[in-house]
């Protein structure tokens, strides 16, 4: 009787990315700060309003590859994006499986994201950008994937979720 294998323990580096940058870097600070007072300004409106139509959020997905296998299909990415819209909206069909501890918390807060359509001038695009790398994988300190030294692309001035999928070596995603 052969052993299963271990399923691939993925890991995110992004708290700890967000954390060295909160340190190190005052524009990061101000940029976050920014981000942090829009949200309180649309949470408040959208009390007073009182929210009753989804609010809908454009995503642009970086596919960083270095091997074919890591370049996943667009097909994959519009099927992960209905799995995160079905688990938001808390319509996802273990639903049932919350543990008690949580369950109260469950709702649907209408929030959908969709593949984002246009680029920040305005372009047509299908919210996927792909960048192949020459690096076999990446470390979160010294050599960042958000970066266009890393081969990855650096996209400003979106008004998007940003999602990285980085599928090297070490299985951090971003």
């Amino acid at each position: 009787m052969s052993e299963q294998a271990q399923p691939t323990k993925r890991t995110c580096g992004t708290s700890e990315v967000d954390r060295r940058l909160l340190k190190e870097s005052a524009e990061y600070r101000a940029a976050r700060s920014q981000i942090e007072s829009m949200t309180q300004h649309f949470m408040q409106s959208a009390r007073a309003n009182a929210l009753t139509d989804v609010t809908k959020i454009p995503v642009v997905v970086h596919v960083v590859w270095n091997t074919p296998e890591q370049n996943i299909s667009d097909e994959q990415i519009q099927s992960q994006i209905k799995v995160l819209n079905r688990d938001f909206r808390a319509k996802n069909p273990d639903i049932s499986q919350v543990p008690v501890v949580w369950k109260d918390r469950v709702a649907d807060p209408l929030i959908e994201f969709y593949l984002a359509t246009e680029d920040p001038n305005g372009r047509p695009t299908n919210g996927i950008t792909r960048t192949k790398t020459n690096k076999s994988s990446f470390v979160t300190k010294d050599e960042p994937v958000k970066s266009k030294a890393s081969g990855a692309l650096l996209l400003e001035n979106i008004m998007s979720l940003n999602a990285r999928l980085v599928l090297l070596l070490q299985n951090i995603t971003f």
